[in-house]
């Protein structure tokens, strides 16, 4: 181990762990997607092949960054330069498609439109890395996201790129979940958390550009992965001066220190996922007309769920 110099993320007082393990797993999954990605395009005929390119690049610089990170523990401020940079990048890979089909509803707030998406996506990746916090949390969310997204888009548009893309993200999830799953042997680290915040985003825009699957319907999968971080940040920011710094607050945190058990609330969140938010994505395909009420109808229970243990919980 010495000579690979595996990084050990030791417990302290932000994190549910008890015992060192290895980190910056995370790696192997992005690197894996990434070679996936290369061989598609070399060897399937497709219109993505500029927008993929640019993906890739996108990706290698996350996932370097978070292994760096994982390594050497960056600043926070460091790492939120790179979710900057990223959002831009993003924009600039799908900012011409993201107008043209956003464009009947911007009127004349372009720039408005272009800063909130902006800040959107920052956000997005740092939600995406707040869940990363217990044992196969994060790893069988992605999975169970990218399988149920790749069905909707087989249901109602056939079998195509998109599919793919996300079909890619399965396996080698799914490989390292056997060495995530509680307990953990091995940790995915900001190389993993970072990268499937990057990555995500861009085929959630992708996908949403194409016609293939709606924001709403987008919003309701990722109704645990981004309302429960979210939801804790605004209550943070009303508890505390210091929101911003690390903690581990989050009500999926906080259930997993009263339980004491990690795998019951990773279960606890496939469930939630499988028979609430997969039947309202679903729903949200056929009555796309009531796609923002269902999306409100999907949150509900997370939101109930960070109240009673989230930050306030945590205040007790």
């Amino acid at each position: 181990m010495s000579r690979i110099n595996i990084s050990i993320a030791e417990p302290n007082h932000r994190s549910s762990h008890k015992n060192p393990t290895p980190t910056g797993g995370g790696l192997i999954i992005a690197l894996v997607y990434i070679a996936s990605l290369m061989l598609m395009i070399h060897y399937l005929e497709t219109d993505s092949y500029n927008s993929i390119i640019y993906i890739i690049f996108g990706g290698l610089i996350t996932t370097l960054f978070g292994f760096y990170d994982d390594i050497n523990d960056i600043s926070a401020k460091a790492k939120l330069a790179l979710q900057v940079f990223l959002g831009v990048w993003i924009l600039y890979i799908f900012g011409k498609e993201i107008f043209d089909y956003f464009e009947p509803y911007m009127h004349s707030l372009t720039w408005p439109f272009i800063l909130f998406s902006w800040f959107l996506l920052v956000w997005f990746s740092n939600a995406i890395n707040f869940m990363d916090g217990i044992d196969g949390m994060l790893t069988s969310g992605v999975i169970l996201i990218s399988l149920t997204a790749s069905l909707l888009i087989i249901l109602t548009q056939g079998f195509n790129d998109n599919v793919i893309f996300l079909l890619l993200l399965i396996p080698v999830c799914i490989a390292f979940l056997m060495f995530n799953y509680p307990p953990a042997s091995i940790f995915m680290g900001d190389s993993g958390s970072l990268f499937f915040g990057y990555i995500l985003a861009c085929l959630v825009i992708k996908t949403i550009v194409d016609g293939h699957l709606s924001f709403w319907t987008w919003s309701i999968l990722f109704g645990h992965l981004f309302t429960e971080p979210t939801v804790t940040t605004m209550l943070r920011i009303k508890l505390s001066k210091n929101w911003y710094k690390p903690h581990r607050s989050n009500a999926y945190q906080n259930l997993a220190r009263v339980l004491d058990d990690h795998k019951k609330v990773t279960i606890i969140s496939i469930i939630l996922h499988i028979f609430w938010l997969l039947p309202l994505s679903l729903v949200s395909i056929y009555r796309n007309d009531f796609g923002f009420f269902i999306y409100l109808i999907a949150i509900i229970p997370v939101i109930g769920f960070t109240f009673k243990y989230g930050p306030l919980y945590s205040n007790k």
